[in-house]
């Protein structure tokens, strides 16, 4: 996602926020945050080409198959 600069491939867009608030005001503990990548970095107005959790630590993201792409062939889990 070229970090620092956010303009890379990699979904670089997500809300953080609505998932603390969730948490914090009605105990519900966040598994993952959906992270989006928009078409030339047109963040909220341009097509979205990628999707992918953000998964709490120590999780990570796995491919389970499906279109790489898409944020529901991703899931989160622990390296064993």
């Amino acid at each position: 996602m070229q970090h620092c600069i956010g303009t890379g491939p990699g979904p670089n867009a997500f809300d953080p926020l609505t998932s603390l608030v969730d948490w914090v005001e009605r105990d519900v503990e966040p598994g993952k945050i959906i992270a989006a990548h928009f078409q030339n970095n047109d963040f909220g107005t341009g097509l979205i080409t990628r999707t992918m959790p953000l998964c709490p630590y120590p999780e990570t993201a796995h491919f389970q198959g499906g279109n790489v792409n898409q944020a529901s062939s991703w899931s989160c889990h622990r390296e064993r």
